[in-house]
């Protein structure tokens, strides 16, 4: 008998062909991989002659600096204010990770593990879209003030795929979590 290596003894290869697995998985890679993607877009035309300029927010650097040629500009700059630091969901999204992958090894988590899945599920939904509401008040006031100055018509905020990869991480990881009730429901 060949032994397991340290990988094969902690994960269960078969066990991530499981519909739930899956979806939790697939999940929680969104969830991370979104963060580190552009949440929020500024497209604006400046200087003579008019050239187009771009600026970008990760999801993980909303508070950050972002930069073009020749400033450096922050969200709060524009009166966009973030609902709360990036990092926690960062932090959810590792833990939707790490309870898709060990949960059913530990015979305590196994009996919860649907029930710990739809919580941190709902919980990244919950704050994704906490923040999408606060990033999107800031950016239709600014957008409507700069549609009205001649010029700047164009100028204008809009919301990237990183944050649309985290609201359907967060509802991928609710449903694998969901997937075995659903399962005993319909027989």
């Amino acid at each position: 008998m060949a032994s397991k290596s340290i990988i094969d003894k902690i994960v269960d290869t078969d066990e991530f062909k499981t519909p739930q697995k899956i979806l939790a998985l697939m999940g929680a890679l969104l969830i991370i991989i979104g963060l580190f993607l552009p949440w929020v877009n500024f497209d604006f035309t400046i200087g003579e002659p008019p050239r187009d300029e771009h600026m970008n927010w990760k999801g993980i650097g909303l508070n950050d600096e972002t930069k073009t040629d020749d400033w450096n500009y922050t969200l709060e700059q524009f009166g966009i204010d973030t609902a709360y630091p990036p990092i926690i969901v960062l932090v959810f999204g590792i833990l939707c990770l790490v309870g898709a992958v060990i949960s059913s090894k530990f015979e305590p988590l196994k009996e919860f593990y649907p029930f710990l899945l739809i919580a941190l599920g709902l919980l990244v939904l919950i704050l994704v879209f906490v923040q999408y509401n606060s990033l999107s008040d800031g950016m239709n006031e600014f957008n409507e003030e700069y549609e009205k100055t001649e010029g700047y018509e164009e100028d204008k905020f809009a919301f990237g795929f990183g944050l649309y990869m985290g609201l359907i991480g967060g509802l991928l990881v609710l449903v694998g979590g969901a997937f075995p009730m659903i399962q005993d429901k319909l027989g």
